[in-house]
């Protein structure tokens, strides 16, 4: 239904929700490349600012699932560089750590927590980095360090709080 919304729609910043819509459903059900497709047609149409940061933000987390760490990288410094998206640096900031935790690279990774939690205390995509380092530890059987993170993420009422209390 989504593509027959952008084919049948006149107005394109209409038209870049729905890609934007299309591109976050494929993104929530694991299909990160064809997410990444999706979310780099979100600038053929005219999309407003939170749209553009978005479909830019999300196009870097499927690279990042992906394994294109550079890729991703090079989309957060444009992002974190321009002026109109500095009300939303604590998403680039969490995406940045989504990088270091899928690298494994936990000695940065805890360095950037302490900056997190004093530049952006309670924030949900922080919060949410959290949850995703917890179920790491939990799958690894590290079941000390997934509590402490979990209990991170539970701090402010997040999607994730409920799945970090059970």
């Amino acid at each position: 239904p989504y593509k027959q919304a952008i084919v049948q729609c006149e107005d394109d910043e209409q038209r870049a929700r729905w890609q934007l819509d299309l591109a976050s459903l494929q993104y929530r059900v694991g299909k990160f490349d064809k997410a990444e497709k999706s979310f780099r047609k979100v600038h053929e149409y005219s999309p407003d600012y939170l749209g553009t940061f978005e479909a830019l933000l999300y196009e870097a987390a499927c690279k990042t699932r992906l394994g294109n760490y550079n890729e991703a990288e090079k989309i957060l410094d444009k992002l974190e560089s321009d002026g109109k998206f500095q009300e939303w640096r604590a998403n680039i900031l969490a995406e940045r750590m989504n990088i270091l935790r899928l690298q494994n690279q936990d000695t940065l990774f805890n360095k950037v927590v302490v900056f997190a939690d004093s530049s952006y205390p309670n924030n949900d995509a922080i919060s949410t980095v959290y949850y995703e380092v917890g179920m790491d530890n939990f799958n690894q059987n590290k079941y000390v360090y997934a509590r402490n993170y979990f209990a991170r993420s539970k701090l402010i009422k997040t999607p994730v709080s409920n799945s970090a209390d059970r």
